[in-house]
């Protein structure tokens, strides 16, 4: 995307450095942030998922305020399509707010730059968005890795996605897709058994949704 003119904000490999260091440096964007949220997530039909999957994560405060700031006319233009795909919730059309600085409360901060050194217990913090018997969707929040690795292991990292989702339903889950650390969105999981311990069934199913994930007909 950065060779097309299109960089990510905040990606080291596919954004800009130099607009990345001007939007830390002036403009209060947290180092643990790319800007890249999946907001709505639409898999079709498949035999463990008759239903499909159309599934709507929110948009986070952070990156809310950063458009309210920085970039409110493409907000106002959006606003209609995100409240109606429901990235946006309980906030009326005709909102009315001023443009000034974009300041993250220190709170978030300290959350985000340095929740590997605050000690607090993760482990249950997951919103869960849509859930059956085959799966589930939580909502990843940025600085927060999907899974343990060697990397995280040599670091104080928050609890990964993949352990805060196994503690919340009490059943292992398999990761589907991978979002990164920084970003945020929906982060869907198969179950890794099912209630009768079938665990050649758990594999057919992580399976059959990664294909369907695949598939053309799905938006994400």
């Amino acid at each position: 995307l950065n060779g097309l003119s299109h960089p990510i904000l905040g990606d080291t490999s596919h954004g800009s450095s130099k607009t990345n260091r001007e939007w830390k440096e002036q403009r209060n964007m947290p180092g643990e942030r790319v800007c890249l949220h999946l907001a709505r997530l639409q898999i079709p039909a498949t035999s463990y998922t008759p239903n499909g999957i159309d599934c709507a994560c929110p948009l986070p405060q952070d990156m809310l305020d950063m458009l309210k700031v920085h970039a409110p006319d493409v907000l106002k233009e959006a606003m209609p399509m995100l409240v109606r795909e429901g990235i946006l919730v309980d906030y009326p059309l005709n909102h009315k707010y001023l443009v000034g600085k974009y300041v993250i409360p220190a709170a978030l901060l300290k959350e985000m730059n340095e929740s590997n050194k605050n000690g607090v217990d993760e482990s249950r913090n997951v919103s869960i968005l849509s859930q059956n018997e085959h799966y589930v969707v939580a909502a990843k929040p940025p600085g927060v890795v999907v899974h343990n690795s060697a990397w995280n292991k040599k670091r104080r990292e928050p609890t990964p996605m993949l352990q805060r989702v196994r503690n919340v339903t009490g059943k292992r889950v398999n990761l589907i897709h991978r979002l990164d650390r920084s970003a945020s969105g929906c982060l869907i999981f198969a179950f890794a058994e099912d209630d009768k311990n079938n665990n050649e069934q758990s594999q057919e199913v992580t399976r059959t949704i990664i294909e369907s994930l695949q598939n053309e007909e799905s938006t994400k």
